[in-house]
């Protein structure tokens, strides 16, 4: 969700599947993979390691609904 690119992406998609049919509620507080064991030494995001910025990614996750549903769209 970093990347602008990707949260255009997920917005496309979610778009085309669930808010071109009328469904307009997503749930967003499972923004996360289904980590098996939650090793944030490990993990990693194109802005650096988890311990760094985890608690941003819900954030900007929730953006793309945020953002494109308060706009009229094409």
């Amino acid at each position: 969700m970093f990347n602008p690119e990707t949260r255009k992406y997920v917005w496309d998609v979610c778009k085309k599947n669930y808010y071109d049919y009328g469904i307009n509620a997503f749930w967003l507080d499972n923004s996360e993979p289904d980590y098996g064991v939650y090793d944030f030494d490990h993990y990693r995001y194109i802005e650096g390691p988890a311990l760094s910025c985890s608690n941003i990614y819900p954030q900007l996750y929730s953006r793309v609904f945020y953002d494109k549903k308060k706009k009229p769209t094409a």
